[in-house]
Protein backbone atom coordinates (compact mmCIF):
# COMPACT_ATOMS: atom_id res chain seq x y z
CA UNK A 1 0.00 0.00 0.00
CA UNK A 2 1.26 3.62 -1.05
CA UNK A 3 0.53 6.09 1.27
CA UNK A 4 0.89 9.77 -0.60
CA UNK A 5 2.38 12.87 0.68
CA UNK A 6 -0.84 14.70 0.18
CA UNK A 7 -2.33 12.07 3.21
CA UNK A 8 -0.29 13.42 5.55
CA UNK A 9 -0.91 17.15 4.91
CA UNK A 10 -4.76 16.74 5.07
CA UNK A 11 -4.58 14.62 8.36
CA UNK A 12 -1.98 17.24 9.90
CA UNK A 13 -4.74 20.05 8.90
CA UNK A 14 -7.51 17.95 10.47
CA UNK A 15 -5.89 17.47 13.93
CA UNK A 16 -5.05 20.93 13.49
CA UNK A 17 -8.60 22.12 13.38
CA UNK A 18 -9.77 19.43 15.77
CA UNK A 19 -7.02 21.07 18.30
CA UNK A 20 -8.82 24.52 18.40
CA UNK A 21 -12.63 23.79 18.59
CA UNK A 22 -14.56 25.97 21.11
CA UNK A 23 -14.76 24.42 24.48
CA UNK A 24 -16.59 21.28 22.44
CA UNK A 25 -16.94 18.06 24.80
CA UNK A 26 -16.02 14.38 23.15
CA UNK A 27 -19.28 14.37 21.20
CA UNK A 28 -18.35 17.65 19.68
CA UNK A 29 -21.15 19.75 21.18
CA UNK A 30 -19.72 23.14 22.50
CA UNK A 31 -19.59 22.39 26.48
CA UNK A 32 -21.44 24.56 28.44
CA UNK A 33 -20.75 26.40 31.23
CA UNK A 34 -23.53 27.70 32.98
CA UNK A 35 -24.02 31.09 30.39
CA UNK A 36 -25.41 34.49 31.42
CA UNK A 37 -24.62 37.29 33.59
CA UNK A 38 -23.00 36.09 36.42
CA UNK A 39 -25.73 36.28 39.91
CA UNK A 40 -24.96 39.72 41.92
CA UNK A 41 -21.92 40.24 44.23
CA UNK A 42 -24.30 41.29 46.89
CA UNK A 43 -28.19 41.86 47.52
CA UNK A 44 -29.69 44.62 48.96
CA UNK A 45 -33.25 44.00 50.87
CA UNK A 46 -35.94 45.79 52.40
CA UNK A 47 -37.35 43.06 54.89
CA UNK A 48 -40.12 45.09 56.37
CA UNK A 49 -43.66 45.15 55.39
CA UNK A 50 -44.34 47.13 51.77
CA UNK A 51 -46.92 48.84 50.83
CA UNK A 52 -46.72 51.14 53.64
CA UNK A 53 -50.01 53.23 54.68
CA UNK A 54 -49.51 56.76 56.35
CA UNK A 55 -51.37 59.63 56.81
CA UNK A 56 -50.09 63.27 55.74
CA UNK A 57 -47.08 64.05 57.30
CA UNK A 58 -46.57 60.91 59.58
CA UNK A 59 -42.89 59.66 60.17
CA UNK A 60 -41.16 56.07 59.24
CA UNK A 61 -38.30 54.36 58.99
CA UNK A 62 -36.77 52.85 55.80
CA UNK A 63 -35.11 49.75 56.36
CA UNK A 64 -32.99 47.76 54.61
CA UNK A 65 -30.26 45.13 54.26
CA UNK A 66 -27.02 45.01 52.56
CA UNK A 67 -25.52 41.37 52.03
CA UNK A 68 -22.37 39.80 50.64
CA UNK A 69 -22.12 36.77 48.25
CA UNK A 70 -22.37 34.22 51.05
CA UNK A 71 -25.40 35.69 52.88
CA UNK A 72 -23.73 37.87 55.59
CA UNK A 73 -24.67 41.27 56.54
CA UNK A 74 -21.82 43.66 55.05
CA UNK A 75 -20.85 46.52 57.82
CA UNK A 76 -19.78 49.30 57.40
CA UNK A 77 -20.96 50.07 53.48
CA UNK A 78 -22.40 53.13 52.26
CA UNK A 79 -26.22 53.08 51.20
CA UNK A 80 -28.22 55.63 49.80
CA UNK A 81 -31.83 56.20 49.84
CA UNK A 82 -33.85 58.45 47.21
CA UNK A 83 -37.85 58.73 46.30
CA UNK A 84 -39.18 57.24 42.80
CA UNK A 85 -42.23 58.80 41.67
CA UNK A 86 -44.15 61.71 42.96
CA UNK A 87 -43.50 62.01 46.44
CA UNK A 88 -44.33 65.58 46.05
CA UNK A 89 -43.00 66.85 49.76
CA UNK A 90 -42.02 63.94 51.33
CA UNK A 91 -38.93 64.44 52.57
CA UNK A 92 -35.99 61.97 53.81
CA UNK A 93 -34.38 62.42 57.23
CA UNK A 94 -30.81 61.37 55.52
CA UNK A 95 -30.12 60.27 51.70
CA UNK A 96 -27.42 58.25 52.66
CA UNK A 97 -26.46 55.95 55.87
CA UNK A 98 -23.89 53.22 56.50
CA UNK A 99 -24.52 50.03 57.79
CA UNK A 100 -24.01 48.69 61.23
CA UNK A 101 -22.26 45.55 61.51
CA UNK A 102 -25.65 43.41 60.63
CA UNK A 103 -25.50 45.12 57.19
CA UNK A 104 -28.85 47.38 58.12
CA UNK A 105 -29.11 50.35 57.35
CA UNK A 106 -31.75 53.03 58.03
CA UNK A 107 -33.08 56.52 56.60
CA UNK A 108 -36.19 57.81 58.30
CA UNK A 109 -38.66 59.96 56.17
CA UNK A 110 -41.85 61.97 56.77
CA UNK A 111 -44.61 61.92 54.50
CA UNK A 112 -45.86 64.42 52.61
CA UNK A 113 -49.04 67.00 53.01
CA UNK A 114 -50.33 66.25 49.50
CA UNK A 115 -51.78 62.29 48.84
CA UNK A 116 -49.51 60.54 46.33
CA UNK A 117 -47.94 56.71 45.82
CA UNK A 118 -44.21 56.63 45.38
CA UNK A 119 -41.50 54.36 46.48
CA UNK A 120 -38.28 54.61 48.09
CA UNK A 121 -35.50 53.06 46.85
CA UNK A 122 -32.16 51.84 48.28
CA UNK A 123 -29.28 51.70 46.13
CA UNK A 124 -25.39 50.09 47.22
CA UNK A 125 -22.93 49.13 45.02
CA UNK A 126 -22.94 45.74 43.01
CA UNK A 127 -26.16 44.99 43.98
CA UNK A 128 -29.90 45.72 42.35
CA UNK A 129 -31.87 48.38 44.34
CA UNK A 130 -34.38 47.89 46.83
CA UNK A 131 -37.86 49.91 46.22
CA UNK A 132 -40.52 50.48 49.26
CA UNK A 133 -44.11 51.30 48.29
CA UNK A 134 -45.46 54.16 49.80
CA UNK A 135 -49.40 55.69 49.97
CA UNK A 136 -50.05 58.80 51.90
CA UNK A 137 -53.22 59.76 52.54
CA UNK A 138 -56.33 58.80 50.32
CA UNK A 139 -54.11 57.87 47.35
CA UNK A 140 -54.99 54.23 45.57
CA UNK A 141 -51.71 52.13 45.81
CA UNK A 142 -49.44 51.19 43.48
CA UNK A 143 -48.24 47.66 42.26
CA UNK A 144 -44.51 46.95 43.51
CA UNK A 145 -42.43 44.83 45.52
CA UNK A 146 -44.58 43.17 47.98
CA UNK A 147 -41.39 42.14 50.04
CA UNK A 148 -40.36 45.70 50.50
CA UNK A 149 -39.53 47.30 53.50
CA UNK A 150 -40.78 49.80 55.80
CA UNK A 151 -41.76 50.15 59.78
CA UNK A 152 -43.58 52.86 60.97
CA UNK A 153 -41.28 54.67 63.53
CA UNK A 154 -40.56 58.37 65.35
Amino acid sequence: MLIRPHFFVTLALLLAVAGCGDAAGPSGVPAFDGGGPAPPARTLEAPSRSPLRLAPGERATVVVVYRGPTGNGLPNQPVAFSFSGQAHDSSLAARSATTDGAGIARSGFRAGTTPANYRVRADAEDAAPAFVEVSVGTATLIEGDPDGGMSAGP
